[in-house]
């Protein structure tokens, strides 16, 4: 496995769409941006580091850390999830968490992870990672329209 910094490239955003286009688990964004909206994303990054995950060449995720000490791992399969430790061994070398701040972070990498990405919790679990939070978004009003039929 290997780990290419996101400088970033024409090849590297074009990477990077056509990975969250196919992202089945998603957080922040509930519709795909525009190719545009997302060039201008990721040349203007909010992350400490944010690295394409490649294995013989070819790209098969995404890993950031954002400087809360939170981690986004994103991979195209599932089949990939086995080689979680591989990702973790590569940020724990690349990078040192920032220090804990009181209501700001705390002082150790922590991953970010969907609530339907059940694979990717429990490959985390048995790594030894628990659950310490979770978080709650209010609902669209289409979301309480389709749970009410």
């Amino acid at each position: 496995m290997d780990f290419e910094i996101v400088i970033p490239t024409l090849v590297q955003i074009e990477t990077l769409y056509a990975q969250l286009k196919n992202r089945s688990h998603k957080i922040s964004h509930k519709n795909l941006p525009s190719f545009d909206d997302h060039t201008k994303f990721v040349r203007h990054h909010p992350y400490r580091e944010w690295v394409i995950v490649k294995d013989n060449g070819r790209a098969i995720g995404n890993v950031y850390i954002h400087f809360d000490n939170s981690i986004g791992l994103h991979f195209e399969s599932s089949k990939y999830f086995d080689r979680v430790n591989e990702v973790l061994r590569f940020v724990n070398t690349s990078s040192l968490p920032l220090p804990a701040e009181p209501s700001v972070r705390i002082g150790e990498f922590f991953f970010r992870v969907s609530s339907d990405n059940r694979l990717l919790q429990e490959k985390l679990s048995v790594l030894g990672f628990r659950e310490v939070e979770r978080t709650f978004v209010p609902q669209s009003e289409d979301q309480k329209t389709k749970e009410l039929e």
